[in-house]
């Protein structure tokens, strides 16, 4: 079996889709020294696909590829894969036999925003935003969420585009798409009070208790995280995406 050290340093983007379509069907072994890597969407490697549980959003904006592969694994060794904007972090297309260990993936501005409620009542909420994890500008009629090459609009709606969930980690009962905030959602006003705090005044019937959290999807889902088009055993060995929390 090859075993082939990246020598690309911790946190700068590198080319290993070169390096994988290089690779023949002998058994090859991919080891990254543990650090930082972070990935960029590069023209080089954009594809139509098309995806269950996203919108047809194309092309997809992939960072790793690996196309009419076979026996392949990918050792990060404990490295945080970090992702800039719209990109999907493995596609496998036609491959076979291959086995993604020991990596963490993360964004760098999550394609989420995350907030804590501190005050709500019938005519108001008060939400708190990191504002370093997810940079935002207040206008009128809702939040703009931007970072890297994308920007989205978020406002209160029904539904699934915001999550609540509790201290010990818990979605209540009753919220998902019965909604976490009922009354007169199309004229809510919003404004920024002290940096970080976003206050949302109107009228309503449904909000939620203070301390509690808010995932607030803004971003459109185009991407999933592994996609397999006409591909087989995979191998997904101790490694995890991570999910940020306030």
């Amino acid at each position: 079996m090859n075993q082939i050290h990246s020598q690309y340093q911790a946190k700068h983007y590198f080319k290993i889709n070169k390096l994988i379509e290089n690779l023949n069907d002998e058994p090859a072994t991919i080891v990254f020294p543990k650090g930082r890597y972070d990935f960029y969407p590069d023209s080089s490697y954009f594809k139509t696909y098309f995806e269950t549980n996203t919108y047809d959003v194309n092309p997809k904006r992939l960072a790793i590829l690996l196309e009419r592969k076979k026996n392949i694994t990918i050792d990060a060794q404990g490295s945080d894969f970090i992702y800039h904007g719209h990109i999907q972090p493995f596609t496998l297309d036609n491959s076979e036999n291959i086995k993604i260990e020991n990596v963490n993936i993360d964004w760098d501005q999550p394609l989420t925003a995350e907030s804590e409620v501190i005050e709500s009542d019938s005519t108001h909420i008060l939400i708190k935003i990191d504002t370093m994890q997810f940079p935002y500008l207040v206008h009128e009629k809702g939040i703009t969420f931007a970072a890297d090459d994308w920007e989205a609009e978020w406002k209160l709606s029904g539904g699934s585009m915001l999550i609540e969930f509790n201290k010990e980690h818990i979605i209540p009962a009753f919220t998902g798409d019965h909604g976490t905030v009922n009354g007169d959602l199309k004229n809510v006003k919003y404004s920024e009070g002290k940096p970080g705090q976003v206050l949302m005044e109107g009228t309503f019937t449904k909000t939620p208790p203070v301390g509690n959290y808010w995932i607030m999807r803004h971003s459109t889902r185009d991407h999933a995280g592994i996609f397999l088009f006409h591909s087989k055993i995979l191998s997904w060995k101790t490694s995890m995406f991570i999910t940020h929390q306030v």
